[in-house]
């Protein structure tokens, strides 16, 4: 049987995957829809991709730990051998804001 906190940990995990996913598909059609505009407009819209992946990468990652914080708090309270383990999920959901700052870093050098 498994904890009720980790199964919220599991669907969070998917929620923010595919909001990740959604974000970083969405910046790159916008790329490529901007190629057959002029230079100035594909830059915009260059711009206007990475602010998203950045932003709802931020969004998500804030929304992630604050629910993975949460369940670590609530499971170290009752098992405080699990402490050191627990942060091993919080660095995972801090992970997403990292990813969506490496994606725009990658739309920016494309």
């Amino acid at each position: 049987m498994v904890p009720r906190s980790i199964k919220t940990i599991i669907k969070l995990k998917w929620i923010i995957l595919a909001i990740f996913l959604a974000f970083t598909i969405t910046g790159s059609v916008g790329i490529y829809a901007a190629e057959a505009e002029t230079e100035a407009a594909s830059a915009s819209w260059k711009y206007m991709a990475m602010a998203i992946a950045v932003g709802m990468g931020s969004i998500a990652g804030g929304y992630a730990v604050a629910k993975v914080g949460t369940a670590a708090c609530a499971a170290a309270a009752e098992r405080p051998e699990l402490a050191g383990r627990l942060l091993i999920y919080l660095g995972l959901a801090e992970g997403v804001c990292i990813y969506g700052v490496l994606v725009a870093l990658l739309m920016w050098i494309a």
